[in-house]
């Protein structure tokens, strides 16, 4: 008996928005796994958003805590769980970011963006201001 595919949410409905969230978040997830020193992004992007908004949102200080309170790991999980929370949880996310960062390869090459990646600068500048934030030594160095 053949098995059918579900069938996809129509483009631009809630669905398909959360859906195409969950599958960046995904990639953010493996990314980070690759490299965790990645994980200075969050941190970053929530100290930059409270320096030029003098506050956070409600949804970015529950961030804040979940990776205050969380190995990196475990952080992963929740930023890619398929359920309720999750899907709340990724309309605030603070990875913006970390997709649009290169990683170099082993043999050079990042091959996700095509681009030779030796001689260039580091990928990713250590997350300077993260005490402000109250999370010193949280994230992985």
């Amino acid at each position: 008996m053949k098995q059918s595919t579900p069938a996809l949410p129509d483009v631009r409905s809630h669905q398909w928005i959360d859906l195409v969230d969950l599958e960046m978040c995904l990639a953010i997830a493996i990314k980070i796994r690759r490299n965790p020193r990645l994980m200075r992004i969050p941190y970053a992007n929530l100290r930059r958003w409270r320096k030029a908004n003098r506050w956070l949102a409600a949804f970015h200080r529950e961030w804040l805590k979940i990776l205050a309170t969380n190995p990196w790991q475990r952080v992963l999980e929740i930023l890619t769980q398929d359920n309720d929370e999750g899907q709340r949880l990724r309309e605030g996310d603070p990875f913006v970011r970390v997709l649009a960062v290169l990683i170099p390869a082993e043999d050079g090459w990042d091959t996700r963006v095509a681009r030779p990646t030796t001689g260039g600068p580091e990928p990713v500048g250590p997350a300077r201001g993260v005490g402000r934030l109250g999370l010193e030594g949280a994230a992985p160095r």
